[in-house]
């Protein structure tokens, strides 16, 4: 039953008519019922529509019990040859809704600043403890990719026993202490705990697949979206894929960040049209875009950096053939030496203070309900529980009965 429509009774009538045969027992005075079907007004035994199996079955036969005509026999009376019988019977079922997940991973460098309040002490008083302060600064709330540049982009690159050393490793790395949670890393987690998740909805079926794609355009690529896993049903591979997932192929400078005009333009143009979800063929589509909202392809630029809010039309041609959801990892304020006392940090004042009023609007307009698929996490186990509810917010809607 891969497609929709009527079922032919060449393939139905005989099952049905053993199955009803089986519980008739023979009766001299009722004649043996004559089976129709007429699932959905089609004449047929059984049909599909959507997502759901339908059948309608009717009997008839006559009855003609001996004492009514005996009552033949009575004078002035006429006798009744036989009763006309008719019974009916219908179900449904439904089958399982063929859904594709495109989870779109924000992989930029401020996807690097450190999960928690207590992560970002942490990372900051860590960088401090290996000298890898930059800019004045005594510490550093980032786990960027890249090895840091003595006093902001001197030219010179600032290592440890003489090799080069990111902040993402300082944090990541026992070797330099217990490790630190950054919220790239929270990311992974949740895409992995959603993907336990659908392992368990989907049971046997294997009717929900997941596709892992990095957005990012690093400054020696001229790809604008990565693919990390293809959608997918093995949920094994889906989740050892997802711990590759890192920061992005930025520079030192910042460039190679998230330029989402491109870069959602690109993924959209991959997206086949939205489908029933009744058939793996027609499956419904959903992007989940994880994301702090910053884009760097426009706007005010400091240090050769340009930067704007997230701009909700880049999900116009998303909206065409899915249904877009957005989890906005709140742009967590950056402060001088780590003390909302000394006022913002520099770079965090010019690039992104002037956007955090826009940034979390926009994005809610780039969702198809903002009711149902926007949600802000402004944290790491925040991040976790947000990216949880809106995959259980589509499978409300996936598996809805009619």
């Amino acid at each position: 039953m891969s497609l929709g429509g009527s079922v032919p009774d060449s393939i139905t009538s005989a099952s049905t008519n053993a199955f009803f045969s089986a519980d008739w027992a023979s009766r001299n005075d009722t004649t043996y019922p004559k089976l129709k079907g007429n699932a959905c007004s089609a004449g047929t035994f059984v049909c599909r529509v959507g997502t759901n199996v339908y059948s309608y079955v009717s009997a008839t036969a006559t009855f003609t019990p001996a004492f009514l005509k005996m009552v033949g026999l009575v004078p002035g009376f006429a006798g009744i040859a036989a009763i006309p019988l008719t019974v009916t019977s219908s179900a449904m079922a439904s089958t399982p809704t063929y859904v594709n997940y495109y989870i779109l991973v924000d992989v930029s460098q401020s996807m690097g600043i450190a999960a928690t309040a207590a992560d970002m002490t942490n990372m900051y008083a860590r960088v401090g403890q290996y000298g890898m302060a930059t800019g004045g600064e005594s510490g550093c709330v980032f786990g960027c990719h890249v090895p840091a540049f003595v006093n902001c982009c001197s030219g010179s690159t600032q290592t440890i026993s003489g090799q080069p050393v990111s902040n993402e490793t300082l944090a990541h790395s026992s070797k330099y202490g217990t490790p630190i949670t950054l919220r790239i890393d929270s990311a992974v987690s949740a895409i992995q705990s959603t993907i336990t998740q659908a392992q368990n909805l989907a049971g046997g079926f294997a009717n929900i697949k997941i596709g892992l794609y990095e957005v990012n355009h690093g400054p020696s690529s001229s790809n604008y979206v990565t693919t990390v896993s293809a959608p997918s049903s093995n949920y094994s591979a889906l989740s050892t894929a997802a711990s590759t997932i890192d920061l992005g192929s930025n520079n030192a400078y910042g460039y190679g960040d998230t330029d989402f005009d491109d870069e959602i333009s690109a993924f959209a143009a991959t997206l086949t049209a939205n489908g029933s979800g009744a058939t793996a063929l027609t499956p419904e589509n959903y992007v989940f875009i994880i994301t702090d909202g910053l884009s760097d392809n426009s706007g005010s630029s400091t240090n050769n950096h340009p930067t704007a809010a997230f701009n909700s039309s880049d999900c116009t041609a998303l909206k065409a053939n899915a249904t877009v959801g957005v989890i906005y990892t709140t742009y967590t304020p950056i402060y001088n030496n780590n003390s909302a006392s000394a006022g913002y940090e520099p770079n965090f004042a010019s690039l992104v203070a002037p956007y955090l009023s826009t940034i979390p609007t926009n994005l809610q307009a780039g969702t198809s309900d903002s009711s149902q698929y926007n949600s802000e996490a402004s944290d790491g186990p925040a991040l976790i529980a947000k990216l949880q509810q809106l995959f259980a917010a589509t499978q409300k809607v996936a598996h809805v009965a009619h």
